[in-house]
């Protein structure tokens, strides 16, 4: 089978999921990280013959494609704020309003870039490593309670190039930062039970790292919020990405812990998304 008649046959056997044109995009993003083939070779080449072992991984990666795996597992990496990012099972995907948030911080820190920063809830490092990309003087941390998530972040780390102290650790057990901090940014589960999930986030995302607490979805943000308090420097700022849902009662909650000039922003698909802080 040549390349174009392997992407029709992706399209046969996808159409009950995709559109064409979305089901040739995956085409496109999987000959790229499995061969190295651009669209544009590709493009010149659509009669390009396929070797047994290069049909065998793309029929794989259809089967996986069939079962409603996401293309980031599938093809290992995902592009964040411009960097790619590993990922697998143990880690979240990460999404385009968590780089918003990250786009959010690197704007209001632009002129005075913050020296010490943690990413709390850090997954496969992705904010971790975006702000420490934007602020290489910036001394950066990540904690995670979740070992395999946590190795992942460090193979990032390695891969880019970019110093981040990584800590296996537990956000309901933090101690008060040894080294004041300008700035915390958290990504906490916040899924709540009864909210309807996609096949492909369901049964392949962590749970842990999707849903929050079914009998206090604030409870994580609350236990951060109150180590912030006792680890942000004077004017340092909190920020959270949230589930819209909780929006007025964790800023209710923020407020009656000491935060000021408490901040809900909109993402690009217009739900309340964020949540910013400072400490007085």
């Amino acid at each position: 089978m040549d390349i174009i008649g392997m992407r029709n046959h992706f399209r046969e056997q996808l159409k009950a999921l995709h559109s064409f044109p979305a089901i040739d995009v995956l085409y496109k993003q999987l000959l790229q990280a499995f061969f190295q083939w651009t669209p544009t070779v590709v493009g010149l080449h659509p009669q390009h013959p396929l070797t047994q072992a290069e049909e065998e991984r793309l029929l794989d990666a259809l089967a996986a494609l069939q079962q409603h795996q996401p293309i980031q597992y599938i093809i290992g990496h995902t592009s964040f704020y411009g960097l790619q990012i590993e990922v697998n099972e143990a880690t979240l995907i990460p999404r385009p309003e968590t780089e918003e948030l990250v786009d959010i911080i690197t704007r209001e820190w632009e002129a005075t870039p913050p020296a010490t920063l943690l990413d709390l809830g850090t997954g496969s490092g992705c904010i971790a490593l975006a702000l420490k990309s934007h602020f290489p003087k910036a001394q950066v941390a990540g904690i995670d309670n979740a070992p395999a998530a946590l190795a992942i972040a460090k193979k990032n780390a390695t891969r880019l190039h970019l110093q981040i102290d990584f800590q296996l650790q537990d956000i309901e057990q933090l101690a008060v930062s040894a080294v004041p901090l300008d700035l915390i940014v958290s990504n906490p589960p916040y899924v709540h039970k009864e909210e309807q999930l996609a096949p492909n986030v369901y049964n392949y995302e962590p749970h842990q790292a999707l849903f929050s607490p079914p009998d206090d979805p604030l409870f994580l943000y609350e236990k951060i919020a109150a180590f912030g308090i006792q680890s942000i420097k004077p004017n340092g700022k909190i920020y959270f990405e949230i589930n819209p849902l909780d929006a007025p009662q964790l800023k209710e909650k923020m407020h009656s812990l000491g935060y000021v000039d408490l901040s809900l922003r909109k993402d690009i698909f217009g739900k309340l998304r964020f949540l910013i802080a400072s400490k007085k």
